[in-house]
């Protein structure tokens, strides 16, 4: 017997528990990237569906709140969501927008640019906060602009657009589909409006790209903030003490893979999880025009802090 049918004959006799240990097994074994990809997309549809049939039945007993999307619309479908999903994705929203009234200059009244709004946890947590602002969200999955543009239409002040790119780890993670042909982080011209935007955020997307996209990105985000107006990006800064925390194994992302002050951790993949030099990210913002640049340290190298990833909090003049 093929030793696929062996991870598949405990699911089709209806032995749960054996199927998800035989796949758990399947993806420890995997001998190529490909064979890795194949197994991790057959635990993603997997859990996708058992979530689905959480959904339902929520639905149906329970009154939901229609701006939190459903379960199975999460890109992280290798994670079953039990039934404090809800309440656990209002109390990160609510997380969320403390850290950056404490951090990052967030008023009712901000003009929002968020890159990577994945299924709106941020505009979640500004639905009920930003009166006399607005919010404007990009993000590179179709999927996340609909599901957000349907649960926000009554949200006059929000707006979200799609960035049309080719990255194949999150072409596959977000839409199952190629974008071959499409430009990359490093070319894609994003549409924002000049000098605007008082606050320009993101949650774990600079930690999935290469130095020249993040390049690309921070001097047309440059271009499109108000003066005064600052970014808050989130990132895994490796400095000194992170490469000691990394060297003995106490760090949470072991960043052995280096390049030009660029980190990463699964060789085959470095977008699977990437950090940067502590300097690297300095001249960067200093590169597109930033001023008043401060690292506040998240907790991923055993350090104290109030968030996991290190942010990056800087200023335009």
């Amino acid at each position: 017997m093929n030793d696929y049918k062996k991870v598949f004959e405990p699911l089709l006799s209806g032995n749960y528990s054996v199927f998800i240990s035989a796949l758990k097994q399947a993806l420890t074994n995997s001998k190529s990237p490909q064979e890795n990809e194949f197994w991790t997309r057959i635990e993603m549809l997997f859990n996708r569906g058992l979530n689905n049939l959480v959904d339902k039945a929520e639905e149906y007993f329970e009154e939901i709140n229609p701006l939190v999307p459903r379960r199975a619309e999460s890109f992280d479908d290798s994670k079953l969501k039990g039934f404090d999903y809800e309440k656990e994705y209002l109390k990160g929203a609510k997380f969320y927008l403390d850290y950056h009234i404490k951090h990052s200059g967030l008023t009712p009244q901000s003009q929002v640019l968020e890159l990577g709004c994945g299924l709106g946890n941020f505009a979640l947590a500004l639905s009920n906060y930003l009166f006399g602002g607005s919010y404007y969200d990009l993000d590179i999955s179709k999927h996340n602009i609909n599901s957000c543009i349907s649960r926000y239409e009554k949200y006059s002040n929000f707006k979200f657009a799609l960035i049309d790119i080719n990255q194949p780890n999150y072409n596959f993670l977000l839409e199952r589909e190629s974008k071959k042909g499409k430009p990359t982080a490093e070319e894609v011209r994003i549409p924002l409006r000049k000098n605007w935007y008082t606050l320009q955020m993101s949650h774990s997307v600079f930690t999935h790209m290469y130095t020249n996209q993040v390049r690309n990105y921070l001097k047309q985000v440059y271009e499109a903030m108000a003066p005064g107006g600052f970014v808050a990006n989130t990132v895994f800064s490796v400095d000194d003490f992170a490469r000691e925390q990394i060297r003995t194994g106490k760090a949470t992302h072991l960043f052995l893979h280096e390049d030009k002050g660029f980190y990463w951790y699964y060789e085959p993949d470095p977008l699977m999880g990437n950090g940067f030099d502590k300097e690297l990210l300095y001249s960067l913002h200093q590169e597109a025009g930033f001023k008043e640049i401060t690292l506040i340290h998240g907790t991923w190298t055993t350090r104290p802090g109030d968030f996991y990833q290190d942010m990056l909090v800087a200023r335009k003049e």
